[in-house]
């Protein structure tokens, strides 16, 4: 973890103690709690690039911004398929179907792709496949647990179905909201839509 992109921890920690009750709490990102951590930390890694770019300072460095790089490349259709290929194309599934993950914690972490791109768009080259190796983590998580959700419905879905018209119907039980399963079965977990 040396490269300059481990500075999206910082964000991704605030991100993470804003959570509570089950959802974002927005207000929470500059608690004085979250940025007694974030701040020293910060200022450790400015220090070290600091001192990196003064020792090395007759070294050419790879730190400067390619702005130009990659509006050229956002207008070039040959670059489109590249981009959109990005983390296998999990990465807009992830987006569109986000109300699907059902951790609000993970749900909160996904606000770190806008400041990912920002950074990265500022400073990567984001026609690179490698640029987006931070995310990949994070993305595949998603989808695993998106699918998990979509299945469930579907699996949910088909037994109400297949039973809609025996008598078993009147021994829907529910279990809590999400939740419900007949009498004589194990109950099926978490197919409610997230209201968020």
């Amino acid at each position: 973890m040396n490269r300059e992109t481990t500075l999206l921890l910082l964000p991704l920690y605030m991100l993470n103690m804003a959570v509570d009750d089950d959802r974002l709490h927005w207000s929470r990102i500059l608690h004085p709690r979250t940025l007694a951590v974030v701040l020293p930390l910060a200022a450790a890694w400015g220090l070290w690039q600091i001192f990196i770019h003064h020792l090395f300072a007759h070294n050419a460095s790879e730190l400067y911004p390619r702005l130009d790089w990659n509006l050229k490349s956002l207008v070039a259709p040959q670059a489109w398929p590249q981009l959109l290929s990005a983390c296998g194309y999990l990465l807009l599934f992830v987006v569109a179907m986000r109300r699907l993950l059902p951790d609000p914690r993970l749900r909160a972490w996904l606000w770190l792709l806008p400041v990912w791109f920002v950074a990265m768009f500022a400073f990567g080259i984001l026609i690179e496949t490698r640029v987006f190796g931070e995310l990949l983590p994070l993305l595949v998580a998603s989808t695993t647990l998106i699918l998990e959700q979509l299945l469930l419905r579907r699996i949910a879905a088909l037994r109400l179905q297949r039973n809609a018209g025996s008598s078993r119907r009147q021994n829907l039980v529910v279990i809590s909201e999400g939740e419900f399963a007949f009498a004589d079965s194990a109950p099926i977990r978490q197919v409610a839509i997230m209201r968020r």
